[in-house]
């Protein structure tokens, strides 16, 4: 199961189901992965800091990119920037 509800609140629920499914995707630190709406960045550096693999996260919202990329500088992750615009991905969204 991937998804939890438990009194612990959501959050924890969270990264507990982003560890299983990365488990099961068997990453390392050969793989390259992508997260998609990244929002505050916590999920894409813990999986880059735990696994070593290559992460980028990306999401409709600069602002979330900014605290995102914020937090990896913070956690002394490598920053690789991608330099697009929402509109770039309007035909993508549904």
């Amino acid at each position: 199961m991937l998804f939890y509800v438990t009194k612990g609140g959501l959050i924890l629920s969270c990264l507990k189901a982003t560890k299983e499914l990365v488990e099961l995707c068997r990453i390392d630190q050969q793989k390259y992965v992508l997260v998609v709406r990244c929002g505050n960045g916590i999920s894409t550096c813990k999986i880059a800091k735990m696994y070593g693999c290559r992460i980028m996260g990306i999401d409709l919202s600069r602002a979330m990119v900014e605290v995102s990329s914020n937090r990896a500088k913070k956690e002394g992750l490598t920053e690789v920037g991608l330099d697009c615009d929402r509109e770039d991905f309007m035909g993508c969204v549904s």
